[in-house]
């Protein structure tokens, strides 16, 4: 009777599911994009640097109008 087992396996799957499920939905939500896998310090300061970026080519657009 190995089907018996199907019942718990399926339970055990379903549960893994909607926890990764869930933490892609809320980190989406959140910030706005899915996360990214295997984030480190570089991969931050790069987004720093970015937005950094952005500011001032912002700033420099409205300055120049």
């Amino acid at each position: 009777m190995s089907w018996e087992a199907m019942l718990p396996m399926g339970i055990i799957s379903a549960m893994i599911f909607v926890m990764g499920t869930s933490q892609f939905v809320i980190h989406t939500s959140i910030y706005g994009k899915p996360k990214h896998p295997r984030h480190d310090a570089w991969d931050r300061a790069m987004d720093a640097r970015d937005e950094r970026l952005k500011e001032e080519y912002e700033k420099s657009q409205v300055s120049a109008h």
